[in-house]
């Protein structure tokens, strides 16, 4: 056991799984970030009220949204760390939300957790695939919304909404954290929009598609040494969890400067690199960076330390900030991973559909017409009628046939461009 917790917990679920490393950071991150609610905060002049007579304390949040993406049973994404979370969860008595939810219950659920004006949750996911589905079909899906919704609530601000049927709802002072993971699939349910609209670039992802080491599984339970580990984690969180006053977070100098020179190549790097639709997510490295020195400083206190901490404010040492640089390197180096993991959904999708548009034109070329109704090329090609109508909406004109019955059939006709580079003149 050190005397950090960060790295007693990942040395503790080291003996347990051989879920990667990196994977159980995050978690020990997360947990803390949990933890803490608004009792932890750190001092932003932008992010405090000074319009507003609020005597309360403000500032930015430390809470943390995280997704893990690894292959289904090598990463140990359930067993070896969304588990041990929940557990953990629930022994702080953390409020979790349900594992799927549409916008509507999640403002009610949120709305009906008030306590002495806040609202504090965490949400714990092992497969958000999805939720990234759904949000991806946009208005034809009940998600519609939630991105934008969830983003007011990351930020930590209060959430109004109003519906005929449940009338004025709110969610004060929100914090919510979040632990989601999922297959190395799911970053092919990006869209741009979600990371040029900034959704996206609140997670923190950690990608890991092979083993770090193989362990066999252990049998045997666990010795004094680590029921001591366990208890000490317990301790260490619990401590976090149940404190009553609020701690200010501050930079000292060292860490500052240290900080402003990171945030400084960030932003010359926006000025003078075409980043393109990573702009975004680069852009929120140093938000990231802040978040994660604050959690650092805690981390190096003892449960014993946080249970006496009675000064009103807390500093992050050079050390501290040093450790959440490095973590944003990672966290950048992560997410062109799932750059490269989306595009690569792009690059297939583009393929599959010139394969179905092959398959199509061919239906055309046999019957010898240039108009064909959607059920039969439904049925001959056995495609699903949503990427059937895509891929036909890149080749053909979409109409209606004659009544049969009272109900028009849809009809597709080829465009004179698709006629022409494919040498389909002579069809009728």
């Amino acid at each position: 056991m050190t005397d950090d917790f960060i790295n007693s917990y990942v040395e503790l679920m080291g003996k347990i799984t051989d879920a990667p490393s990196e994977f159980q950071e995050l978690a020990s991150l997360y947990l803390m970030s949990a933890s803490v609610g608004r009792r932890f905060i750190f001092l932003s002049v932008p992010e405090t009220s000074i319009f507003v007579d609020d005597k309360s304390a403000k500032g930015r949040l430390l809470n943390l949204w995280v997704i893990l993406i690894g292959k289904t049973r090598i990463s140990r994404k359930s067993t070896g760390v969304i588990n041990k979370v929940e557990e953990l969860s629930e022994y702080l008595k953390l409020n979790v939300l349900p594992h799927s939810f549409s916008p509507e219950y999640l403002v009610t659920e949120m709305s009906n957790l008030k306590e002495s004006g806040e609202v504090w949750v965490s949400s714990i996911i092992d497969e958000c695939g999805l939720f990234f589905d759904l949000l991806k079909k946009e208005k034809s899906s009940y998600m519609v919304s939630a991105d934008s919704m969830l983003s007011v609530i990351y930020d930590g601000r209060t959430y109004k909404r109003g519906t005929q049927a449940r009338g004025k709802e709110d969610i004060p002072n929100p914090y919510l954290t979040m632990l989601w993971a999922s297959t190395d699939y799911l970053p092919k349910l990006f869209t741009d929009k979600m990371i040029r609209q900034g959704f996206l670039n609140r997670f923190i992802f950690v990608v890991r598609l092979k083993k770090d080491r193989k362990m066999s599984l252990r049998t045997n339970s666990l010795n004094d040494f680590e029921r001591a580990e366990v208890e000490y984690v317990k301790r260490f969180l619990h401590a976090l969890r149940h404190r009553a006053d609020t701690v200010v977070i501050v930079l000292k100098s060292e860490a500052k400067e240290i900080y402003e020179k990171f945030e400084s190549k960030v932003e010359e790097a926006i000025e003078n690199k075409n980043l393109g639709l990573k702009e975004g997510y680069w852009g929120a490295l140093p938000n990231f960076v802040i978040r994660i020195a604050c959690l650092c400083r805690l981390s190096r206190m003892s449960p014993e330390e946080i249970e006496a901490y009675r000064r009103p404010i807390l500093v992050v040492e050079k050390e501290d900030m040093e450790r959440a640089i490095e973590y944003g390197r990672k966290i950048w180096a992560n997410f062109e991973e799932v750059m490269k993991l989306k595009e690569g959904g792009e690059e297939e999708e583009v393929k599959t559909v010139e394969k179905y548009e092959k398959k199509i034109i061919g239906f055309y070329a046999k019957v010898g017409r240039k108009t064909l109704s959607q059920n039969y090329l439904r049925r001959r090609s056995k495609i699903e009628t949503g990427k059937l109508r895509k891929v036909l909406h890149g080749i053909a004109l979409e109409g209606f046939g004659e009544s049969t019955g009272g109900r028009k059939p849809i009809e597709w006709t080829l465009l004179d461009e698709t006629v022409k580079e494919h040498g389909l003149e002579h069809l009728s």
